[in-house]
């Protein structure tokens, strides 16, 4: 009845024979027993009616079916024959004539009743034509007996049927209502947890959030904070190794944060590769900034997955429990505000939200809104730095530098809106945009200066270069505007090739076949530059600001570039001086030995319709300074 009430129905199959099989099995033996001590006088008669005892008790315990048959058959033939030979009083017989059936069913617990009826028939056929001569059953009595358990067996047959027919129904609707109720949890999983990492879907964690502002209005000693986690840069995995391999990243990075949390909180599959962390079990913030380090430094620690090693790492934000917020909705706002805050800082860190970041995000929604038409808007333009030769006195080349003319905001710089294009994807359209232009405006520059020795530089953000498309854009460029390929510089950041080694020396090879130059951008910065400068098919690094900066008065500075120079000379690179502001580091790298150098004390970046202009008060400055040294 517990468990009708409980789960909707009872399998009372289990019940018959865990408790009520035994019990009338018992009961049937010990009428047997009890019967036959007093009927049988000889002990030969008592040993072959407790053998038939014995058949029955260990054909009910037995799970073999060919087994339990043969032992059931043998006892109702020892059984009956000897109450016939016995010459036992058909009053006797008689009694045992419904029994056996009963005892059959109980004992093998079968549908197979057919077999019942058979055996129950033969027996009395058996008894009847081998009657012993000195057996004083009538024979009118025997034939009575006879078609008695001839009728018998038909009914037991009938009855038995109708019996397990309605225990297939039962059985059957027993099932049924067993796989509808598996199903409905099945589904009701489904539409509560995420399929792929197997945590609670966003309508779970909205709920808890909302008990614990209830919770925190009523108690304000109780804490809980919401923390919204975004995997950096992750849309790539799945773009250049496909979703199977950024499925299998992103389940490690789910098991990562989940032993990290015991029982602190909740965490929650937001989207994509976005998750909530709901802690409410903590003693104070500090164990809260504690943990949220734990999870970052655990985050990127590389995976292997398909043979490709996976480090990731992660932004997040964080929203701790204020009277003035009142909806969950608002926390997770918050919390993503702050995480974006973490992205713009440089990623990889976390950030507790303020309502500063209020004015913040208005612009960041703007921006990433925005920038999904500026390129059909024709906002996006190219200015160009010029690349200085200090041996020759004379420019070179240009670096193309984006910039994006906002109708609200003016001109905005790359270092606000790239990062968003790389969130986006946008940054693989609009690198391919880059590239056709730089190649264009370049041969026009060629064409009005008189001079197609002039190059371009062009950069290639990490995303774009871990993109499928990028070697196939490249020749497109290429193609489409029939500039010469050796006109043309890639840069890169060390980054990129220190993280994805293998695909990057293949690629580089493939575009140096071209005839393009291969530049790395910010030498020296935040990573062992050494070991793939003989690896990789390099022709030029461009020293960091920070090394050129003050040069001429940092001895270490000037020790620094001393090296850098005589590497490059070693491994036959070429070298540019980034940053140079003013005449002194410029004077200093030309003493040193670089040949190029680049930056604000030669000229700012400029369009491309001031560039003409910019050259003619270029080549009057070099003049001066000439007159000056």
């Amino acid at each position: 009845m517990y468990q009708l009430l409980k789960e909707g129905y009872m399998n009372w199959q289990k019940y018959w024979f865990k408790y009520g099989t035994p019990w009338i099995f018992v009961i049937i033996l010990g009428y047997i027993i009890l019967s036959s001590v007093m009927t049988y006088s000889n002990v030969t008669s008592l040993l072959i009616n407790f053998a038939f005892l014995f058949m029955l008790v260990v054909a009910y315990i037995l799970k073999n079916d060919n087994i339990k048959d043969l032992l059931l058959y043998c006892a109702l033939i020892l059984f009956m024959s000897h109450m016939v030979v016995q010459s036992i009083s058909i009053v006797y017989i008689s009694r045992y004539i419904y029994l056996i059936p009963v005892l059959y069913i109980i004992v093998s617990q079968k549908r197979y009743t057919g077999i019942i009826s058979s055996l129950v028939l033969s027996t009395y056929v058996y008894t009847f034509f081998l009657k012993p001569n000195n057996s004083n059953i009538p024979d009118q009595l025997l034939h009575g007996l006879a078609i008695g358990a001839f009728i018998n067996s038909l009914l037991v047959t009938l009855v038995s049927k109708m019996i397990h027919s309605l225990v297939d129904k039962t059985k059957h609707y027993k099932m049924l209502s067993y796989e509808l109720k598996q199903l409905n949890d099945s589904l009701q999983y489904k539409s509560t947890h995420d399929s792929l990492t197997g945590l609670p879907k966003r309508d779970i964690i909205l709920k808890k959030i909302k008990d614990c502002i209830t919770h925190y209005k009523e108690d304000p000693d109780f804490d809980f904070a919401v923390l919204f986690v975004d995997l950096d840069q992750f849309k790539h995995i799945n773009d250049t190794l496909g979703h199977h391999i950024g499925d299998q990243a992103l389940k490690e990075q789910v098991d990562k944060i989940t032993q990290l949390m015991e029982n602190k909180g909740t965490v929650s599959r937001f989207g994509g590769d976005e998750f909530i962390i709901l802690l409410d079990q903590y003693d104070d913030k500090e164990a809260v900034f504690e943990l949220i380090d734990h999870i970052l430094v655990n985050i990127k620690v590389p995976v292997k997955i398909a043979g490709h090693y996976i480090a990731n790492t992660a932004s997040i934000g964080i929203c701790f429990a204020d009277q003035d917020y009142n909806t969950p909705e608002e926390y997770l706002q918050y919390s993503d505000l702050a995480m974006y805050q973490a992205k713009m800082q440089g990623k990889d860190r976390y950030v507790v939200f303020s309502n500063e970041y209020k004015k913040r995000n208005n612009r960041y929604v703007k921006l990433e809104r925005d920038l999904h038409y500026a390129l059909e808007r024709e906002q996006l333009e190219l200015y160009y730095q010029p690349i200085y030769n200090l041996q020759t006195d004379e420019v070179t080349g240009f670096e193309a530098l984006i910039r994006w003319n906002h109708p609200d905001y003016g001109l905005i710089k790359p270092t606000e809106f790239i990062p968003i294009t790389e969130e986006t994807g946008l940054i693989i359209p609009i690198g391919k945009w880059i590239m056709e232009e730089a190649c264009s405006k370049l041969l026009i520059l060629q064409e009005e200066l008189n001079n197609n020795t002039l190059t371009i530089s062009i950069n290639v953000s990490p995303i774009q270069l871990l993109n499928p498309s990028i070697y196939d854009q490249i020749v497109d460029v290429i193609d489409q505007t029939g500039i010469r390929p050796e006109l043309i510089s890639l840069e890169i950041t060390e980054s990129v090739v220190i993280d994805e080694f293998k695909h990057s020396e293949a690629l580089l090879e493939r575009i140096k076949r071209l005839g393009m130059k291969i530049y790395v951008d910010d030498f020296g910065t935040g990573y062992s530059s050494l070991g793939y400068l003989y690896q990789l098919p390099l022709d030029l690094i461009k020293i960091d600001q920070s090394f050129v900066m003050m040069c001429n008065e940092d001895i270490k500075k000037k020790k620094m570039l001393k090296t850098i120079l005589n590497l490059a000379n070693e491994f036959k690179m070429e070298v540019i001086g980034e940053g140079v502001e003013k005449i002194e580091e410029f004077i200093e790298l030309k003493t040193l030995g670089c040949k190029q150098i680049q930056g604000y004390y030669i000229s700012k970046p400029k369009p491309i319709n001031e560039l003409k202009q910019m050259l003619a008060e270029l080549k009057l400055k070099n003049e001066k300074r000439t007159k000056a040294v």
